[in-house]
This record gives C-alpha cells, structure tokens and sequence, in this order.
C-alpha cells in the first residue's frame, strides 16, 4: 500500500475496526508487535483487539505491555491443559455470523466468468480481432456453467447442501443433510463425495460429543447401507476411534466399550497394518473398563499394550505408549500399588530419556509430574523437586505448537 508502512496500516485499521488476532504467537520484535506497540502507547483505542490463544502458555509468552493493556481482550481455551486452535475459532465465528460459502466455492465457473468479465476490457465496436479469444473463453466458461448447473438441479441439490454446510462450519448441520440423502440413487462417485464432505467434518475439532456422534453416524450409515462403496481404511479407522472416544466424553461406557470392540471387527485385517489405530482402540477400551469399574480387565489391556508397542519406535505411537503407561500408573496408584506405579513410570522415563522430539520430550515431562508425588509420598523429597524442576525446563523448551520463539528474538 501507499504510505509508511506498518504503522500507518496497523493505526487505520484500529481506528476502523474491531480486529481479531487469531494464529499468532506475538513475537515481541517482528514488525507487527512493533507497530502495535507504539501505537498502544499513544493512548487508548476506539475498539477494543480480540486476541485469541492457542493455549495459556501462548499468553504467558506475550509481552508484559500487551498483556495488561486495557484494549487487549484475550480469549483463551476452555481448560488450562487444552488448547484453541485457529480452525476451531474461524469454525465459531462462521457459525455465530451464518456467512455463506464463498461464490469461487458455491459456482466456481460463473466465478471464473465474472472474474475474466472484470478483468478483461471491452472491445470497441471496431476493434481489430482478439487474438486471445476472451470472450469465447468467457461464453465457454458461462455455457459449463450452465451444463453443470442444470445436472446439478437433477441429482445434486442435496449432496451440495451438505458440502454447504461443511464450507460454512456447521457440521451438525452437515451430518444431518447426509442423513436425509437417499443413498440408493446414488452413483458411486456421488458416495465418494458425500464420504469426502463428511470426513471434512470429521477431521475439525471444537464439537460438543453430541455433535461428533452425529457426524460419526452418518459416515457409517453410508458405509453401512452401501457396503461396495470404496473407502479409505484409515478414514474409517479415524471415525471409529473418534467415535468411541465421542462416547467416553459424552460419559456412556458400555456404548464406548462397545464401540471399541466392533471396530477391528469392521476393519478386518487392515488394522493390522494399522499399529497407532490398534494401541489408540486398545487405550479407549482399557478407560471405558476403568469407568465401568472393570479394573483388573483395564490392568490386562493396558498391559497386553505396552507388551506389544512398548519398544515402538514411531514417534506419535511412542507418545501414544507414554499415555497408556501414564493412565496405567494412575490405575495401578488406584489400588494401592504404588511401588507397581513408580517401576512403571521409571521405565518409561528411561525410555524417553534423550529424546529430541519436542513431542515426546513433553512425554518425559508428564512422566516426570507423575512420579514425583510417589516419591515425595515415600519421603524423596530432593527427587521428587528435580523431578519437578526437570518436567518444567522440558515444557519450556518444548512448547505445544504456536507458543515457540524464534531463538534469535530472544537473544
């Protein structure tokens, strides 16, 4: 733009409009922070800034002067050990303002056709030939237009109030759409794309349980009613595996443990090319024999588990092994085996021991905040404050995702 630059931008915008800061981690010396900061400090705004963060340590990360700004409001998640992703907000905020899908989504050739007509000049009457052919390019593109429009009017109308609904962030919405489609008229690649739509849905976070079980229920009615349909087995596997956990959140156990025993049954043996699928079912089956207070059975999944993936070497199934042991200690302190839960927790910390991954460095550090109560119980006081003190050094080097600093602005 013409003018100075950031600053002049940043102070138009705050005079116009109430901005959002959604993705960003607020790096004290980009040019972003530096421009706001001085303008923060000419004095208050008309409207106030809504900073939205990934999790509470991405506030504690931001500077002092914008953190207790009056005009700075931060949103945060719901609970301190969760986080807000960016996806989950932009879901929120197309839902509360019902904006509509975008034209290049809802009629991508008329937008194409509208975009040429803007961006290509008329032609006077006695202007030599085109030698570019634009305007048949555009009479082609608006006569397709028109073709895919009338066969839509024909067969697609429900399948593109799905989509619609997945474009817009109603995911609800979206599920129920797909279950009022009439599968049997349905071609294969119309399958095909109602599957697509729905694990769009999916894959999105920030649903209440109910809202998951009904987007769940939809994917495998189409699974279930169309059998030949193709569809991918690792989609599957995630529908499943999220459906039993949908169940654990929602507090109904005994549906959840079912659900976790149908689902290898659904997959056959492509689960058994699918190791994290197998330990995340295996995980989800032993909480739902916790909750129903089947804890010896929970005892022989968790470690028939670690048996099996303890020596993993894949770095999310080594995460995923961490979690189980955890939840096993928790399980074993349960029943008065605390010496049980230390050995346990000892040797998953000699596991994680110098890992490099930020992920599984985390790991080391939530095995670490579980151990130290044993030991300070057991009179270890000194080991249980370096256990403390080691967990949150390894938090601090490695933070979730959008909370890192570039180490060159720290200096």
């Amino acid at each position: 733009r013409d003018g100075p630059g950031m600053g002049e931008l940043l102070g138009d915008l705050l005079r116009a409009r109430v901005p959002l800061v959604v993705g960003y981690s607020g790096w004290e010396s980009d040019v972003i922070m530096t421009a706001l900061k001085a303008r923060l400090l000419l004095g208050p705004l008309r409207h106030q800034i809504y900073w939205f963060c990934y999790s509470q340590r991405a506030l504690e990360a931001l500077p002092t002067w914008v953190r207790e700004h009056p005009n700075v409001c931060f949103v945060l998640p719901e609970a301190p050990e969760t986080a807000l992703p960016a996806d989950r907000v932009f879901d929120e905020l197309l839902r509360v303002f019902e904006v509509e899908a975008p034209p290049i989504t809802r009629d991508p050739l008329h937008f194409y056709a509208d975009q040429l007509r803007r961006l290509v000049p008329e032609r006077a009457a006695d202007a030599p030939p085109d030698p570019y052919f634009f305007e048949d390019v555009i009479r082609r593109l608006q006569r397709a237009a028109r073709l895919l429009g009338d066969d839509a009017r024909k067969i697609e109308p429900a399948l593109e109030q799905v989509r619609d609904a997945v474009r817009r962030g109603r995911y609800a919405l979206a599920a129920k759409r797909a279950n009022a489609v009439p599968l049997k008229s349905l071609r294969k690649e119309q399958l095909g794309g109602l599957l697509d739509a729905l694990w769009a849905a999916v894959t999105r976070g920030g649903r209440t349980p109910k809202e998951e079980l009904e987007i769940h229920a939809a994917f495998l009615r189409i699974v279930d009613e169309r059998p030949r349909t193709p569809v991918e087995k690792g989609r599957l596997a995630g529908v499943l595996i999220a459906r039993v956990a949908a169940l654990l959140a929602s507090r109904d156990a005994a549906a959840a443990l079912d659900a976790a025993l149908d689902a290898p049954r659904r997959l056959g043996e492509e689960l058994t090319k699918m190791p994290r699928a197998q330990h995340r079912l295996g995980r989800l089956r032993a909480r739902a024999l916790v909750e129903l207070d089947r804890k010896d059975e929970a005892l022989e999944v968790y470690e028939a588990l670690e048996s099996r993936f303890g020596r993993a070497v894949e770095v999310r199934l080594r995460a995923s092994t961490s979690g189980a042991a955890r939840e096993r200690a928790e399980l074993l302190l349960g029943l008065g085996r605390e010496a049980d839960a230390e050995a346990l927790l000892d040797r998953v910390a000699g596991r994680l021991e110098g890992s490099v991954e930020p992920r599984l460095q985390r790991e080391l550090a939530a095995v670490l905040e579980a151990r130290a109560p044993l030991r300070e119980a057991r009179g270890r006081t000194a080991e249980a404050q370096h256990d403390r003190e080691r967990a949150a050094k390894l938090r601090e080097a490695a933070p979730p995702n959008g909370t890192l600093r570039p180490p060159a602005l720290d200096a």
